[in-house]
């Protein structure tokens, strides 16, 4: 538990000292490299801002967040005693989770590398699992808002443009009195 802990301060020293100017300057010159848009990034930010305490938690229970999480906490110079009590607790709870499943398989006969390989392809599945939830429930909605504005005005000029495009080519496919081979050559 204390790696756990001490690998999360020092990715929010880390974050401390790169800075949040740093960060933006980053996003809006390479963030759509990483998919992360301005807006996004912004949107995370406050999101982050207005419930450090949850979303640290969350944070270090999503395996592959775990790592990184710190790192926006620093940047956004999150109060540092809640995030430390915040990532001991969700450490404490994922450690234990983890010890108790592999002692748990142990009893059942399970070997050390079945053991790991096991709770290893567990949390995969969860991950791909959880993924799959929150992109579904992001596209519905999507579709529960309705069409959007911007997207129908471009797709109703888009169709009057391909419109006088079809009647162009209309013209051009009539027969002007030459030949076939004329017409080609």
């Amino acid at each position: 538990m204390l790696g756990s802990i001490g690998g999360a301060v020092g990715w929010y020293a880390a974050g401390v000292a790169i800075g949040e100017d740093r960060v933006k300057t980053f996003v809006e010159r390479h963030g759509r490299w990483l998919f992360l848009k301005p807006k996004l990034h912004e949107q995370m930010s406050a999101s982050y801002r207005r419930n450090p305490f949850m979303i640290t938690i969350l944070g270090q229970i999503v395996p592959t967040v775990r790592i990184f999480h710190a790192l926006p906490a620093g940047v956004l110079r999150l109060p540092f005693g809640s995030f430390v009590l915040a990532t001991a607790l969700a450490a404490l709870g994922w450690i234990s989770a983890l010890a108790g499943a592999g002692y748990i398989l142990h009893l059942k006969g399970w070997s050390g590398s079945e053991t790991g390989l096991g709770i290893f392809a567990g949390l995969v599945a969860t991950e791909v699992a959880a993924l799959i939830a929150v992109v579904s429930v992001k596209k519905i909605r999507i579709q529960l808002s309705g069409p959007n504005p911007a997207a129908m005005a471009i797709s109703r000029r888009q169709s009057q443009t391909s419109g006088f495009r079809q009647r162009d080519a209309d013209k051009k496919d009539r027969p002007t009195g030459r030949s076939f081979s004329s017409h080609f050559w």
